[in-house]
């Protein structure tokens, strides 16, 4: 029954990836042009489709998890009500509550499954107060509890007991590292809109120093280049200083050299090149994020930059390639766009067929 190290670590790797994953589709949400999604709407019912029977496959495997799950607990119950109360157990047990919550994560009544995984962290800890997994799991547990109320200082307790397993020599601390990082970003992200940005810097500065010193542990942890590429990017939201723009790019672009084949990485890169006017690096990023992924509305942000740069054959190409016919619908004035593309290299006839499409076009 003993949980093996990769697992149980893997009960923060969950929390970062929905961090990681959910950073990113918010830039996605911003990054797709309002009337795109409208003019879509056939496409996107097919995916919605194709989204469903994932869902209703993924809700299978979850639910079958659980009952796993919860025949796993019910064995570790019985062997504490049989006298058999170690710190290990109790840790045990804990994750499985805690892999219970992080299911149905959201849904408010799993709260209960998350004080009960917290119960019996603390409770391993008493059993042995050098159990340095279950510092490191009750830390994991603190995190959701401050993101859900912010206001009572539970990313403190989070922050505490993650330090004390890295101090108890914790095998997993690259892991530990990553997960500080992450808490204390959280943090200062979560005070942003009630405290000035110059008192909760501090906690920025702790994020950035714990996530280096995972990389010092193992340089190829794409995933702490990736949230720093995030975290860097949003503090310029705050402060405007261009040396933070610069660290984004920097943490994507190692991020990407770890890991080419994530097209949303290429698509915020191409973004943060262009508000520092590196026109032919936004480019770059953008052709990769479509070589990547053929639907990507980096497609769209192509020809504009094409046009841009004057290279009126490549927009064509992308055009034809990547938006067939019949037009659909994409950002505003794509079609003035297309007009304008095609006059500049004196096809008069798809110039006027694009302005035609343009006027008559309901945006």
């Amino acid at each position: 029954m003993k949980t093996d190290n990769y697992k149980r670590c893997s009960l923060h790797t969950n929390i970062a990836l929905y961090s990681y994953i959910y950073s990113i589709c918010k830039e996605e949400i911003k990054f797709i042009p309002l009337h795109h999604c409208c003019g879509q709407l056939k496409k996107m019912r097919i995916i919605s489709q194709i989204l469903t029977t994932l869902a209703l496959i993924a809700y299978a495997c979850i639910t079958y998890a659980q009952v796993n799950i919860e025949q796993e607990i019910s064995i570790l119950k019985d062997q504490i009500e049989q006298g058999d109360s170690t710190s290990e157990i109790h840790n045990q047990l804990g994750e499985l509550y805690y892999n219970q919550y992080t299911n149905y994560m959201g849904e408010g009544y799993m709260s209960i499954k998350l004080d009960k995984s917290i119960a019996n962290f603390k409770k391993a800890i008493r059993l042995n107060p050098n159990n340095d997994m279950a510092y490191f799991n009750l830390g994991i547990a603190y995190s959701p509890k401050g993101i859900a109320d912010p206001t009572h200082n539970k990313y403190d307790s989070a922050i505490y007991y993650l330090e004390k397993a890295i101090k108890l020599n914790i095998p997993e601390k690259k892991v530990a590292y990553f997960s500080l990082g992450l808490t204390y970003f959280t943090q200062y992200q979560s005070q942003l809109f009630s405290k000035e940005h110059s008192e909760l810097i501090g906690g920025f500065h702790k994020s950035i120093h714990y996530y280096l010193d995972a990389i010092e542990l193992d340089s190829n942890y794409w995933l702490v280049y990736n949230n720093l590429g995030h975290h860097y990017r949003q503090k310029y939201a705050k402060d405007y200083l261009p040396e933070s723009i610069d660290s984004s790019i920097y943490y994507y672009e190692k991020s990407v050299s770890i890991n080419p084949n994530d097209y949303m990485i290429y698509n915020l890169l191409a973004k943060k090149y262009e508000m520092i006017e590196d026109y032919d690096n936004t480019i770059r990023n953008f052709e990769k994020s479509v070589n990547l992924n053929i639907n990507s509305d980096a497609a769209y942000y192509l020809i504009l930059y094409y046009q841009y740069k004057k290279q009126y054959e490549k927009a064509i190409e992308t055009y034809e390639k990547l938006l067939p016919e019949p037009p659909i619908r994409g950002f505003v004035n794509i079609y003035a766009i297309l007009s304008d593309i095609y006059s500049k290299v004196g096809d008069t006839l798809n110039a006027e067929k694009y302005y035609k499409i343009h006027t008559d076009f309901k945006y």
